[in-house]
């Protein structure tokens, strides 16, 4: 007759009080860096709406001849198109550019938000 403690073996070396440890320091470093992301995001949008005069930016931005405006739209272009490269010859071996174009937008779309927000399993 065997008992329970012979029929299976445990594979973790740690005590069951020392995970429980790991768990409740993960889940503070995890509130830690939410509350950190958060007070950056709160300092950064301060300190824009603070110092910055949106007048004088839409005024600036309005004067900028076609040539200027032709040249920051071919940029925006480029940076998109040459984020794709990354994943066709880095990232994923044999991607298409239709696909790399895909990851491009929704890996972006899905970093900003949660850089910026707290941990909560929802995003």
């Amino acid at each position: 007759m065997t008992s329970t403690s012979d029929a299976v073996p445990t594979t973790s070396t740690e005590p069951p009080h020392s995970r429980a440890e790991g768990r409740s320091r993960s889940r503070l470093r995890q509130i830690v860096k939410g509350v950190l992301s958060a007070v950056l995001v709160a300092a950064i949008f301060y300190f824009l709406f603070r110092k910055i005069d949106f007048a004088e930016v839409w005024t600036e931005i309005r004067s900028l001849t076609w040539l200027e405006v032709g040249t920051l739209l071919i940029l925006a272009v480029w940076n998109l198109l040459t984020y794709a490269f990354v994943w066709m010859s880095v990232t994923v071996p044999r991607l298409s550019f239709g696909r790399a174009m895909v990851m491009t937008q929704s890996t972006t779309a899905v970093a900003i938000p949660c850089t910026a927000a707290p941990p909560s399993g929802s995003v």
